[in-house]
């Protein structure tokens, strides 16, 4: 918590047997063991709703994020989906050519059309 080694424990205990003296000592270490439990008991109170919190902003992030990505990828297919097989015009509807509307070309003589067939 405090990151301190071994040797610097040593020195402090040292300098707190020689400040505060072989009697206090132990009731000093008491003390000192339950101000630091209070406190992490105060942290973790103050902690509590704040990670409720984090916890509830998290999860309604990620709902937001999963819909975002379903409505990406929904829109996102509908454009690469390929269109509907259109029936080609050539193969259902007739060819409008002069052979099959049966209309004749105009000769280069009147006189050819209203031959008699014999």
């Amino acid at each position: 918590m405090f990151n301190i080694g071994f040797t610097e424990l040593v020195i402090l205990c040292l300098i707190g047997l020689l400040v505060i003296g072989p009697e206090q000592l132990p009731d000093m270490a008491r003390k000192l063991a339950r101000l630091l439990n209070e406190l992490k008991r105060a942290k973790d109170e103050i902690m509590k709703p704040m990670d409720d919190f984090k916890q509830q902003a998290w999860t309604a992030m990620e709902t937001a994020r999963k819909t975002v990505d379903e409505q990406l990828n929904r829109s996102a297919s509908e454009l690469l989906k390929p269109d509907a097989p259109k029936t080609p015009a050539a193969a259902t509807t007739p060819t409008t050519t002069a052979a099959t509307t049966h209309e004749a070309a105009p000769s280069a003589t009147p006189s050819e059309d209203k031959k008699p067939n014999t």
